[in-house]
């Protein structure tokens, strides 16, 4: 599954731009002298063009935001407290040229602080079109659930607390689950295979309903209808040797897998009991109270802490209503080993400590 863009793309992006500053600077300088190389240049990458375009663009914008010169821009850079990648061999062979006359220093050195400002606003308008436009992504806060159709017809109905990136391709449709939990129901295509990415697995459907959880350490897969492969994330950072085969998962199926792929647990599971986060209910079977505690948390402001490994690890079976967790509360203060505390909007459980003899 293809990733986000790189560090490296980004990095590319950026000298590309200065390099596009330098081409601007020579054509302005050399004129008709540099056309043959500056053309090569423009010939070697659609990259080249598109980043000369849009800096001459921005050049002749700041043009028409001062035309005499008066901003200074070496200032404002300081105040806004940007980096600035200076071309350092332009400016020095600049400064070792002898100037023409005193009247057109002013103006090169404005010319150049405009250059430089522009290379910053190329710089953070490639990362951020790079981010938000190549990679659509759908995020819900704290409580908030979301239903969303994709481009291809499929719906994506986000729990809460949850963040997926999106990417269609002509042969791939492409989704990375980065947190929280969805329900994915598939458009068929049986040319564009539906991919899901959740920690170090990869769950691929051809027309089908699943949901997906991302937990801290693991991933649950739920088939709803049809069914689902389950095998690694190529592109995640797993050990070496640690791949696992691809597995199959059928409707009324469900797995815990692990962060390289592998399948550690499978059972049968009812798709109402898998579903129950759409009518805002928890349902836990054997869940520790760690587990219990960190999925309310997903949907209330009140926030439950569990301290020792003798309350955290404490297995607990019901049903809940996700936005009550006082019922949550009561129900754990019935339980005579444990003891519950207010701290502000805080609810401390902890094993109860006997009392000393």
């Amino acid at each position: 599954m293809s990733s986000s863009p790189t560090r490296a793309e980004y990095q590319e992006h950026f000298r590309q731009a200065e390099v596009a500053a330098e081409w601007l600077l020579r054509l302005e300088t050399e004129g008709q002298g540099c056309h043959a190389d500056f053309v090569t240049w423009l010939r070697e990458s659609p990259l080249h063009v598109r980043e000369f375009c849009a800096l001459s663009t921005l050049s002749k914008h700041l043009e028409t935001m001062d035309p005499r010169r008066t901003l200074d821009v070496e200032a404002w850079l300081a105040d806004a407290r940007v980096n600035v990648v200076a071309l350092h061999e332009e400016r020095e062979a600049h400064s070792a040229a002898p100037a023409k006359s005193d009247l057109r220093k002013p103006v090169r050195m404005w010319r150049w602080a405009g250059v430089t400002a522009t290379i910053v606003v190329i710089s953070f308008v490639a990362y951020w079109a790079l981010r938000l436009f190549t990679v659509p992504a759908f995020t819900t806060s704290i409580g908030e659930q979301r239903t969303m159709k994709l481009a291809d017809g499929s719906l994506l109905v986000l729990n809460t607390r949850s963040h997926v990136e999106v990417k269609f391709k002509e042969k791939s449709r492409e989704v990375r689950l980065l947190e929280g939990e969805a329900l994915f129901v598939v458009a068929h295509d049986v040319k564009r295979p539906f991919r899901v990415a959740a920690g170090g697995a990869v769950i691929q459907a051809v027309g089908t309903q699943f949901n997906v959880r991302r937990k801290l350490s693991t991933t649950e897969v739920s088939v709803i209808e049809g069914r689902v492969q389950v095998s690694p994330d190529n592109n995640a950072r797993l050990p070496t040797g640690s791949e696992a085969p691809p597995r199959l998962l059928v409707a009324g199926e469900e797995a815990v897998v692990s962060p390289d792929g592998r399948i550690l647990k499978q059972t049968a599971a009812a798709p109402s009991t898998a579903l129950a986060w759409r009518q805002r209910r928890l349902v836990f079977r054997d869940n520790t109270l760690a587990d219990v505690a960190a999925e309310f948390n997903r949907y209330n402001e009140t926030q439950i802490r569990v301290e020792g490994d003798g309350a955290r690890n404490r297995l607990l079976t019901g049903a809940f209503e996700a936005d009550n967790p006082q019922g949550l509360i009561l129900f754990l203060r019935q339980d005579e080993s444990l003891e519950t505390k207010d701290e502000g909007k805080t609810v401390v459980i902890r094993a109860h400590r006997p009392a000393l003899q």
